[in-house]
């Protein structure tokens, strides 16, 4: 599993290039390409803030280990 955290190295500049390549003119295929990587990246900052806890996982991680939760 993790080799999935390099997938998005390997997929980016190839859907990049291919948006640039297939679009009318370069200048669009790079506000395309620009647009979509600020789509994904406000996708991914909304799950993160919706499913980052880190006040849940540091109590979980405690009752996992058998110890006091930090105060």
């Amino acid at each position: 599993m993790a080799g999935v955290g390099t997938l998005p190295g390997l997929v980016a500049p190839f859907l990049t290039g291919h948006l640039i390549d297939t679009a009318q003119t370069p200048a669009a295929g790079y506000t395309t390409a620009f647009v979509a990587a600020g789509a994904v990246m406000l996708t991914a900052g909304a799950f993160a803030l919706t499913a980052i806890r880190p006040e849940r996982d540091a109590r979980r991680i405690a009752h996992e280990a058998g110890s006091r939760p930090p105060a």
